[in-house]
């Protein structure tokens, strides 16, 4: 049976459970949100602009995904806004970038630029708050993280200095 045969609100449920899987077919997942999107009869909620968003995201199309991510940020709970929901998994684990945190660097809020994340342009957010090695970032430090994305968009993860071999 094709994908058009279900309703709207199963393709967006496959979607769901296929992100929550540890080792989702992103590419997959684009052609499900491509064809939910040709829907007429699916109004979108804040979790499904944000499924949308992190599939956009880890196809390299970062101009839609930020799209997505902005209406899921507008329509989520308060509570919900800056948790992370979903990291980029493959092969079973989350996905590991390097970066560099640039200045400022404030108590509050980092950001990571020079990363090798494909096709993104952005800086990528980070609280060091949140960090376990906080002490140890500073600006201009080569770090290794992990991606996660909540509903604002992609924010850095276990940020760690990057160890040279």
């Amino acid at each position: 049976m094709q994908v058009k045969n279900y309703p709207a609100s199963a393709i967006a449920l496959k979607i769901e459970i296929n992100l929550l899987n540890s080792s989702p077919d992103y590419k997959k997942l684009l052609t499900l949100v491509s064809s939910l999107c040709s829907r007429g009869d699916f109004h979108n909620t804040w979790k499904s602009t944000y499924h949308k968003g992190v599939v956009y995201a880890t196809n390299g199309d970062f101009k839609e995904a930020y799209k997505q991510f902005y209406f899921s940020n507008k329509k989520a709970p308060r509570y919900i806004q800056r948790r992370i929901q979903l990291f980029w998994m493959e092969n079973g684990k989350r996905k590991a970038f390097q970066g560099k945190i640039s200045s400022p660097l404030t108590e509050r809020e980092g950001r990571i630029y020079s990363h090798n994340i494909p096709d993104c342009e952005e800086t990528i957010f980070f609280d060091p708050r949140t960090q376990v090695d906080k002490q140890n970032l500073r600006s201009g430090l080569s770090v290794v993280f992990e991606l996660g994305f909540s509903s604002k968009g992609p924010i850095a993860f276990d940020i760690r200095p990057h160890s040279r071999k």
